[in-house]
């Protein structure tokens, strides 16, 4: 699934997916974990990690890291910017 999602968008959609209806966080974060080496410069990607950092593994500063950065690569979007705040 890798080598036929040159922009990351379907393996972090199976990894939300996987923490919000299968309940199954290990296997979401290890799935992001993995798009995010992969797809380090990826804004929505950093967005839901963070999301799932924040709301799920209540890790506030790893979600602040991954917020910031997310922003940085997409300073205009409003959904980062309004959780890094």
């Amino acid at each position: 699934i890798m080598n036929m999602d040159p922009l990351g968008y379907y393996i972090s959609d199976y990894a939300v997916f996987l923490h919000r209806r299968k309940r199954d966080y290990d296997k979401a974060q290890s799935f992001y974990s993995k798009a995010l080496l992969q797809w380090p410069d990826q804004a929505s990607l950093h967005l839901k990690y963070a999301g799932f950092l924040r709301h799920v593994r209540r890790d506030v500063g790893g979600a602040e890291q991954h917020y910031k950065r997310s922003v940085e690569l997409n300073p205009k979007n409003a959904d980062a910017l309004g959780n890094y705040a």
